[in-house]
């Protein structure tokens, strides 16, 4: 009797996902990007934080807000390219950088296209001249980047 064993790519699903020095990526103000100094003297870190945080003003979440809101959206991204590893069509560092770089723009969008509550108080709108919360300058939006990175 002649056995015979094919591989339909069984093995190099498991190769691809059993042999890699796990990952994650981080998004938000990461890196070097959270040294710069702003307008105000303070580093884009410490401005993200007082927002995110409400740290003396009110809580203006941009990054777990906009996880939060988009979960779906995230999950179903993510998948996709999940999918595409698995496949062969993409490498697990390709897969990341591209995630990276989606949740980059899907971030700072959620703060272009005014979803950060609480809305801005109508003195505040007064005297900026938008109703939009955190986009004086746009150091803060375009500062939020992402980092693959070993944990």
């Amino acid at each position: 009797m002649t056995v015979v064993v094919r591989d339909l790519g069984a093995q190099r699903v498991v190769t691809t996902v059993t042999d890699k020095t796990p990952r994650v990526v981080d998004v938000g103000i990461v890196g070097n990007t959270a040294g710069k100094a702003t307008q105000d003297g303070m580093t884009v870190g410490a401005l993200a934080e007082i927002h995110e945080f409400g740290l003396g003003v009110p809580q203006r979440s941009f990054l777990r807000a906009w996880a939060d809101a988009d979960r779906a959206k995230i999950d179903k991204t993510w998948g996709a390219l999940l999918r595409k590893v698995l496949r062969g069509e993409l490498t697990t560092d390709q897969a990341l950088e591209q995630f990276g770089l989606w949740a980059q723009g899907q971030a700072q969008a959620f703060i272009a296209d005014g979803r950060v509550q609480p809305p801005l108080d109508q003195r505040t709108i007064d005297a900026k001249g938008s109703s939009t919360p955190l986009v004086d300058t746009g150091q803060l939006r375009s500062s939020i980047t992402y980092e693959v990175r070993t944990p």
